[in-house]
C-alpha cells in the first residue's frame, strides 16, 4: 500500500458524502464515534454519537457550537456559511460581525485516533483595523433519551443513567453513568481546551444570567446539563491577524457496573503537534485503509469513481477495537450497518457477512473482523448467534437470539479466494459448522427434516409471506411465526452445506465433508417432497398444521435456482421465465421482493415490493450460472444506474423508477457492498457463482 499520503483520492471524494446531511456524520474510517454538522445550524459540531453503543445516540448535542457576545452583550450564534466534507477531514467556514469589521472563522476537525477528535478554530481579523470579539463555545449533554431498544433484551434493568459533568483542570469529563440502576453501558467524553475557561449549568449558556466558571461536578438523573468554553478576556486581533483555539474530544466507554474513568489527558508530545500533523496522519490512514494504490476493477472511469465512493462508505461503517480489547468485539474490526445516530449502528448477522465479501477486495483484516464479529455471543449450547450485536450493550440475552439466514460459509470461501489464509479457515470452521447444526437440530419443530424461521425478522420482516401469521394483520411489522417449512431458509442451508463440505475437504476432514454433502442432498430431497407443487412448477412454504402452502410470489420463489436444487427441467424453465418476465420481476428496477403484478405489491413497501441489494446480487449470480449472462448484465446496469442518482448506497431499493424520495438508510453496509460487487462485475466471475461443489 501507499507509503506516503497523497491527497488525490481524498480530493476526488470531496463532498461525496456530506457531513451536514442526515445519516452521514463525520467519522474517520474505524473511529469509535461520529460528529455531525446539521445543515442550517451554527458553526461547530452539532452532535456526538458513540458508535455501536446501545441506546446512546446523541451523547452531546450540540458538542461545541460557536457563539459570540456582541458589543451590547447580546449572545448570538455564528452561522456556518460553507462546509467541506473530505474522507479524513471536515472544514467549516463562517464569520462574525463586529463594530470594527468582520472576523472570518475556519473550523477544522480531524481524528487523531479512533477515540480522539481534534477541532481547531481559526479567527482572522479585518484587514482595516483592530478587531475585538468575544467567542463562546456552547454544548449540552441531553441525558438519557432513547431506550426503546431495551425490551429486546430479556430482564435488562431499565433505570435511567445519570447525566454528569466533572470539571477538570483543562476542561471537563461528562456523559452517562449507570448509577447501578441500568444495565446499559456507560459512556462519556473528555473535552479539553487549555486556553479557555469552563462554565457549566442546568440551563443553556445563551439564556443563563451569568458566566461564572464551573466550580463543582453536576449530576442529574434523566436531566440535561449544559457547558460553555470562553476566553478569560475578549480577543483582540490586529489587521489581518489570526487567533487559534484547539479542542480535544476523547471518548470513554465501560460496561454497566464497571468504573467509568476520564481518559488520560493528551501527552505533551501530542499537544505539541500541529493540526497539519494530525491531518497528514489521517490522510495516510485513509489512503492505506481504502487501498489507494489498487483501483477497483471496473469497466469505466465513471464506475471506478462510484466504486471508490463505495469503499469509503464501507470504511465509515467500520469500528476499531476498543482499547485493551474491551467491549464485545474484542480485537476485531467490526462492520456496522450504519455510522449514524440510530440503533442500526451495530452489527447484523447476515448484513455484515455479505458486506465482508466486498471488503475482502481491499481490506482483508477488516473483512476477517466482519466475519468473526457476526458470531459474537454465539451460544455454545446450540450454535446460535443473535441477529444484532453492539460493542457496548447490555449483558442480557436478546429475545431474538436465533441467527439470520446463513451466509458465513460462502462469505469465508469468497474471502479465502482473494486472501488465502488456512489458519483463519481452521479457526472459523467449527463456528460455521455449529451455526449450521443449530438449524438442523434446534429449528425443525415439526420434525419434517426442513428447518424453520422463528420470527419474521430473521429473513424478511413484513413480507406478505408472513401475512397469514401476522399479529398486525396488515403486514406492518415483524412478528413471531409458527413452524413453517421455509423454501428460502432450506435453500440457504443446502447452499451452506455445500460450502461447508468444501471447507471440510480443504481441512482434510473427510467424514465432515461427506456428512455435509449428504446433508445438502437430504435437504434437497425433503424440499422437493414437501414444498414443490408439480402442477404449478413452483416451490412454496408449507405449514403442516394447516396443510397449506403459502402461495405468494416473492423473490424467494427463485431460491431453489439460487441454491442449485435439482428439479424437473420444466420447473427450472418456468422459474427462469418468471424471473425474466418484465411484468413480474424484470422490470425497469429489477428483482422486487414481491412480483410487480402480485396484489400485495407496493413499490415502497419494505419487504412488500422494494428490492434488496444483497439478494439482487445473488439473483445476478444465479442468472450467470444458468447461462443468462446477457440478462444479468442488463439487470446489473439498471441497478447501478438507479443507485447513481441516490444520496448514498441505500439499504433497499424502491422499485418505482419515478420515485425520488429515498427509502432506507443511505450508505448501509450491504447496499454499499452490493453496489461495489455489481460495479466491479463480481457476479460474473466463476468463483462468485460457485455453489461450493
Amino acid at each position: 500500500m501507499s507509503s506516503s499520503p497523497s491527497p488525490a483520492r481524498a480530493t476526488a471524494l470531496r463532498n461525496a458524502i456530506r457531513y451536514d446531511a442526515p445519516h452521514s456524520p463525520f467519522c474517520d474510517g474505524f473511529s469509535h464515534f461520529s460528529v455531525a454538522f446539521p445543515a442550517g445550524q451554527p458553526l461547530g459540531a452539532g452532535w456526538l454519537h458513540p458508535k455501536a453503543t446501545l441506546s446512546t445516540y446523541h451523547l452531546a448535542e450540540p458538542v461545541a457550537e460557536l457563539w459570540f457576545e456582541a458589543e451590547d452583550g447580546q449572545r448570538l450564534a455564528c452561522r456556518r456559511t460553507d462546509l467541506e466534507s473530505l474522507p479524513h477531514l471536515a472544514i467549516e467556514h463562517g464569520e462574525i460581525a463586529t463594530g470594527s469589521g468582520l472576523v472570518a472563522v475556519q473550523a477544522r476537525h480531524v481524528f487523531a485516533s479512533a477515540d480522539t477528535l481534534i477541532s481547531e478554530f481559526t479567527f482572522t481579523g479585518s484587514v482595516a483595523s483592530d478587531t475585538v470579539f468575544r467567542p463562546r463555545w456552547i454544548g449540552r449533554l441531553p441525558g438519557e433519551t432513547q431506550t426503546y431498544m431495551l425490551p429486546y433484551f430479556i430482564g435488562a434493568r431499565r433505570g435511567p443513567r445519570t447525566t454528569f459533568i466533572e470539571p477538570l483542570a483543562d476542561g471537563f469529563f461528562g456523559g452517562l453513568s449507570d448509577g447501578d440502576t441500568s444495565d446499559l453501558s456507560q459512556v462519556g467524553v473528555r473535552m479539553t481546551a487549555p486556553s479557555l475557561k469552563l462554565w457549566t449549568g442546568e440551563t443553556p449558556y445563551w439564556c443563563a444570567p451569568s458566566a461564572k466558571p464551573a466550580a463543582k461536578a453536576l449530576r442529574g438523573e434523566k436531566r440535561e446539563l449544559h457547558y460553555a468554553f470562553m476566553p478569560a478576556t475578549p480577543v483582540t486581533l490586529g489587521p489581518g491577524a489570526t487567533a487559534t483555539f484547539r479542542f480535544t474530544l476523547t471518548l470513554a466507554a465501560a460496561a454497566s457496573g464497571a468504573k467509568l474513568a476520564p481518559p488520560r489527558n493528551a501527552p505533551p508530545s501530542m499537544r505539541a503537534r500541529t493540526f497539519s500533523d494530525f491531518e497528514t496522519d489521517a490522510l495516510k490512514r485513509f489512503e492505506n485503509a481504502v487501498a489507494g494504490d489498487r483501483a477497483p476493477a471496473t469497466a469505466s472511469a465513471g464506475l471506478e469513481a462510484a466504486a471508490w465512493r463505495a469503499r469509503l462508505a464501507l470504511l465509515r461503517n467500520g469500528l476499531a477495537p476498543a482499547a485493551g480489547g474491551k467491549g464485545e468485539f474484542g480485537q476485531d474490526i467490526a462492520c456496522l450497518c450504519t455510522s449514524d445516530a440510530s440503533d442500526f449502528s451495530c452489527t447484523f448477522f447476515w448484513d455484515t457477512l455479505f458486506s465482508s465479501v466486498a471488503i475482502s477486495d481491499f481490506h482483508p483484516a477488516y473483512a476477517r473482523g466482519a466475519i468473526r464479529t457476526a458470531f459474537v455471543r454465539q451460544d455454545p449450547r446450540d450454535g446460535s448467534a443473535p441477529e444484532r450485536k453492539f460493542q457496548w450493550g447490555t449483558s442480557a440475552r436478546m429475545a431474538q437470539q436465533s441467527p439470520q439466514s446463513p451466509l458465513a460459509s460462502w462469505a469465508l470461501r469468497r474471502h479465502l479466494a482473494r486472501n488465502p489464509d488456512p489458519a483463519f479457515q481452521r479457526e472459523l470452521y467449527p463456528v460455521l459448522a455449529a451455526n449450521h447444526r443449530f438449524w438442523e437440530t434446534h429449528s425443525d419443530t415439526d420434525r419434517d427434516g426442513l428447518s424453520e424461521y422463528r420470527w419474521s425478522g430473521q429473513v424478511s420482516d413484513n413480507s406478505p409471506m408472513w401475512d397469514p401469521y401476522s399479529q398486525f394483520g396488515d403486514g406492518a411489522g415483524c412478528g413471531w411465526v409458527p413452524p413453517v417449512a421455509s423454501v428460502p431458509l432450506n435453500c440457504f442451508l443446502i447452499w451452506d452445506a455445500r460450502h461447508l463440505a468444501r471447507h471440510a475437504a480443504d481441512l482434510g476432514l473427510k467424514a465432515d465433508a461427506s456428512a455435509f454433502s449428504k446433508r445438502a442432498d437430504d435437504l434437497q430431497e425433503r424440499l422437493l417432497r414437501t414444498c414443490y407443487v408439480p402442477a404449478e412448477k413452483r416451490f412454496w412454504d408449507y405449514n403442516h398444521h394447516t396443510h397449506t402452502h403459502t402461495k405468494v410470489r416473492t423473490f424467494w420463489m427463485f431460491w431453489p435456482l439460487f441454491a442449485g436444487v435439482e428439479m424437473p427441467r420444466a420447473a427450472r424453465d418456468s422459474l427462469l421465465k418468471a424471473l425474466l418476465d418484465p411484468a413480474q420481476f424484470f422490470g425497469p428496477v429489477p428483482f422486487p421482493s414481491v412480483a410487480y403484478n402480485e396484489p400485495a405489491y407496493d413499490a415502497r413497501g419494505y419487504w412488500r415490493g422494494r428490492a434488496w441489494p444483497h439478494l439482487s446480487f445473488f439473483l445476478l449470480q444465479t442468472l450467470v450460472r444458468l447461462g443468462h449472462e446477457k440478462e444479468a448484465r442488463a439487470a446489473a446496469a439498471r441497478l447501478v444506474s438507479w443507485y447513481s442518482r441516490q444520496t448514498g448506497f441505500l439499504e433497499n431499493i424502491c422499485t418505482d423508477p419515478a420515485e425520488t424520495k429515498p427509502h432506507g438508510f443511505p450508505d448501509y453496509n450491504w447496499g454499499s457492498a452490493a453496489f461495489y460487487l455489481m460495479a466491479t462485475g463480481d457476479y460474473l466471475r466463476p468463483e462468485s457463482a460457485s455453489l461450493g461443489k
